[in-house]
């Protein structure tokens, strides 16, 4: 068998996929959703930044062992559909799904739908709007959305080159702004610490402090961040970082 990186068109057409589907899949965004499923969201494509990138789908349900046939998700004309982002709010069961189009020219710098039945549909997708003047940013997504324990919610996104962003909003995604300062470093992951309103970014690319990862703490909310060097080494042009907070309260970094 094939992986899927070195199918080609004829391959595809054999499976009987949909011909949006390509050889290229990249920027995968999985969550566990309230009712024990996983789903993933990846991008498909030939070339990364070609307009015809969309969003496909896949779930593996809970208890099972077998994905389902991926599926097409979203699929904006002539525009690529990129970076995609899962996130789920523990307190409503929603599903939230967040990506970007870095270029299209006037493109917001993410949008977002939501599902209140764990991905099985969606509602109408939502554009940001901003309440004050917003910095340098590319218009894709990271992998990682955190609410504080005042309320606020935090969506990662990139800045420009070596940087990373943190857009929020106080009323749940009725308003956004930027929060004003950026990471060091391209694709940084981020968690919620202890406190409940501290942010830990963990490393990014196109940068380092002496061959090392940077770490960069905000405590006011992304403001301003602290930037010190970790014990991992600077991440490759093919790499991204992942934290998670575990059951056990724990954090996961890979």
């Amino acid at each position: 068998p094939e992986t899927c990186d070195s199918c080609r068109g004829e391959a595809i057409d054999e499976v009987g996929l949909h011909p949006s589907f390509r050889g290229h899949n990249q920027s995968p965004a999985l969550e566990v959703c309230p009712n024990g499923d996983i789903l993933m969201v990846i991008y498909t494509s030939y070339a990364e930044y070609e307009p015809t990138v969309s969003l496909i789908a896949s779930r593996l349900r809970f208890g099972t062992d077998q994905w389902d046939m991926p599926e097409r998700l979203f699929d904006f004309a002539a525009s690529n559909d990129h970076a995609p982002m899962l996130w789920t709010d523990k307190n409503s069961g929603i599903v939230y799904f967040f990506w970007g189009n870095p270029r299209l020219e006037g493109g917001f710098p993410f949008q977002w739908t939501s599902s209140k039945d764990n991905g099985a549909t969606w509602a109408e997708v939502q554009f940001p709007n901003f309440m004050n003047e917003i910095g340098g940013r590319s218009n894709q997504p990271i992998n990682t959305a955190v609410r504080d324990k005042n309320g606020t919610l935090y969506v990662a996104c990139d800045g420009v080159d070596g940087e990373s962003v943190l857009w929020a909003t106080r009323d749940n995604c009725k308003t956004w702004y930027d929060t004003g300062g950026r990471t060091f470093g391209r694709h940084t992951t981020f968690a919620l610490l202890s406190d409940g309103t501290s942010i830990l970014g963990m490393g990014g690319k196109r940068s380092d402090i002496d061959g090392f990862m940077p770490r960069s703490l905000t405590r006011d909310g992304g403001k301003t961040y602290e930037v010190s060097k970790t014990p991992f080494c600077m991440l490759g042009s093919n790499q991204r970082p992942s934290l998670l907070r575990l059951a056990s309260g724990r954090l996961f970094m890979a």
